[in-house]
């Protein structure tokens, strides 16, 4: 594993080749943006999902006659990247299929993830190649851990999640089986959602899937620091914290893809908001953090 810095203005940022993340994100009074790890209470940070998001029903699911088999989220999250390029504000990793990951998934791929420290935040880009003769299903995603509260005082339960958009939609939630029923909870209205620690204890994940936003803000619900995502292009977006916890800690996370479905079928191809990428082929998308 290796660590490198990077540094726009007064901002310094900190990855890992150990899955390709962003791990630190400081300002020029020291204050971390992004969850330490610590293994008390949730030991990721800023995770990387490929090529599933969320688990597989019983394990396992099929394309053809190859059963694949992987964990929760995917198959680089622990996995050691390339360092590709670099300069002062940016990294460029990168990742291929191997004898191993194809006994899990069975097709010759290439992952880029840039890292940009931008002088008010940071963009991360991923960038997926089909290296294969064969159409290649796959879902991709982030699991962005920032610290919360972001100012002494307070509490996750004094901060909101302000849309740029006006929503009326629920969450999908995750049941006890790790799985995705179809029924929709905690209606979703207007333009500000107020945090609760309650909410997280009952459905674990928050999944919000068509809103009209593709901007979401972190910040205190009488104002002061907080962050900014942009995720226009995905999808989905999910908030997690710890449940029964009360971690000190919120992750916002844009999704192409999800966990399967209850009454899902053993398709990969099948899978919810799954990309299928033609031979030689290459797909992108980014989404931006923005301190505000």
């Amino acid at each position: 594993m290796m660590e490198l810095t990077l540094r726009s203005g007064a901002l310094c940022a900190k990855v890992s080749t150990h899955g390709g993340e962003l791990i630190s994100l400081t300002d020029e009074s020291g204050f971390d943006y992004i969850w330490n790890g610590d293994p008390a209470v949730w030991k990721g940070r800023n995770p990387n999902l490929f090529p599933i998001v969320g688990k597989l029903k019983d394990g396992h699911i099929q394309v053809g006659d190859f059963t694949c088999e992987m964990p929760q989220h995917g198959l680089v999250r622990q996995r050691e990247f390339q360092v590709l390029q670099s300069g002062p504000n940016f990294v460029e990793f990168g990742i291929a299929a191997d004898a191993e990951t194809k006994l899990q998934y069975p097709f010759a791929f290439l992952l880029h993830i840039r890292h940009t420290l931008l002088p008010d935040g940071f963009e991360t880009q991923f960038t997926v190649e089909n290296c294969d003769d064969a159409p290649m299903p796959f879902c991709i995603g982030a699991h962005t851990g920032f610290t919360c509260p972001l100012e002494p005082g307070k509490t996750l339960e004094d901060y909101a999640i302000h849309f740029s958009a006006e929503e009326d939609t629920g969450t999908i939630p995750i049941g006890s089986n790790g799985l995705m029923p179809q029924q929709r909870k905690l209606p979703l209205k207007g333009k500000q959602w107020d945090l609760q620690y309650g909410d997280f204890d009952r459905e674990d994940t928050l999944i919000f899937e068509g809103l009209h936003s593709t901007q979401v803000t972190l910040s205190p619900k009488s104002g002061g620091k907080g962050v900014q995502m942009d995720f226009a292009g995905w999808p989905m977006l999910a908030f997690w914290t710890k449940p029964h916890a009360q971690a000190p800690f919120l992750c916002i996370e844009p999704w192409q893809g999800c966990t399967v479905c209850e009454n899902a079928d053993s398709d990969f191809f099948h899978k919810r908001h799954c990309v299928t990428l033609e031979p030689g082929k290459t797909w992108q998308r980014s989404f931006r953090v923005t301190l505000v």
